[in-house]
């Protein structure tokens, strides 16, 4: 896979769906997809994978070059009460998507260990039937949760340990070079993440505007539309998708209150905030913490 051939969202979703339609009587068609996974099918991403020495390794790999497969870094890993979770906060595209990712790493990785993964839980963003939920939990061998904060993976931090079969630090070490090369080629890529993270330093000044962002970069408002125009995107989309990924990250912060995270996002008003946020999740903010609080608790 080259680096300009990275799979853009939007674009594997509609795919997705396209595969999914060939066989519409399939209870969850992500999984027969995921189950078919091979490492050549996600590039030099999936070689990281089964080259590393261990579980660990593997998914720092995928951490650290995700970007080439999906042309932005959407995963999340974190460590707590000696539970490891691999999580994705991007917006939840169809649960078809979530299962077939979830259910392709997974054969990926069972394929190239010496043990299977264990997994404590698994969690989909979307919402699924009780007979979707029987057949991801035979596949994941697991508890399974649906209407999910986000989507997500958990299971002991111990296994993280554990060694690949084709463990070889030598050919590890060339297709890191090789897949720093790729990431290396996609500028715009990191002038797009470069310029999502001054809004995220520019909102709690209050509202930010294209033109401002522009002075910013010393290049004409003009100039930033095309840049944008150019990463198949537009400001509006950038500053909602920008708002988004931090409002869900405040929500989770039960000493913030609404009010204040309005501000944060440089918002004048709560209620602003809460249409935009009702746009977005077509839920409300207090819903949405109060449903992770209760996931939490569990």
């Amino acid at each position: 896979m080259q680096a300009e051939e990275y799979i853009p969202l939007g674009r594997w979703n509609t795919l997705l769906q396209q595969a999914c339609q060939l066989k519409p009587g399939l209870i969850a068609p992500g999984l027969d997809i995921g189950r078919g996974i091979e490492p050549k099918h996600a590039g030099v991403l999936g070689y990281l994978a089964i080259y590393s020495t261990t579980l660990g390794r593997a998914l720092q790999s995928y951490l650290r070059y995700e970007r080439l497969f999906y042309g932005n870094d959407i995963a999340d890993f974190n460590i707590a009460d000696n539970m490891a979770t691999l999580s994705w906060h991007k917006n939840s595209v169809c649960l078809d998507h979530e299962e077939s990712t979830m259910a392709g790493i997974v054969t990926l990785l069972n394929g190239h260990m010496h043990q299977p993964l264990q997994l404590t839980r698994v969690q989909f963003a979307g919402s699924g039937s009780a007979e979707r939920r029987e057949a991801c939990e035979r596949f994941f061998g697991c508890e399974v949760r649906y209407n999910s904060p986000y989507t997500s993976l958990t299971g002991p931090a111990a296994q993280l340990m554990q060694p690949m079969k084709g463990a070889d630090d030598a050919l590890l070490s060339l297709l890191q070079s090789h897949a720093d090369n790729q990431l290396a080629r996609q500028p715009e890529q990191h002038w797009l993440q470069d310029l999502q993270a001054l809004i995220m330093r520019r909102l709690p000044e209050g509202e930010v505007s294209q033109d401002k962002l522009a002075e910013c970069l010393a290049i004409s408002p003009r100039t930033l539309q095309r840049r944008l125009e150019a990463n198949q995107t537009n400001w509006q989309q950038l500053l909602d998708s920008t708002r988004q990924t931090l409002a869900r990250r405040y929500l989770l912060d039960n000493g913030l209150t609404l009010a204040e995270i309005a501000l944060l996002l440089g918002y004048s008003e709560q209620s602003a905030f809460t249409r935009a946020f009702q746009r977005w999740e077509n839920t409300t903010p207090s819903c949405y913490r109060n449903q992770w609080l209760k996931q939490a608790r569990r």
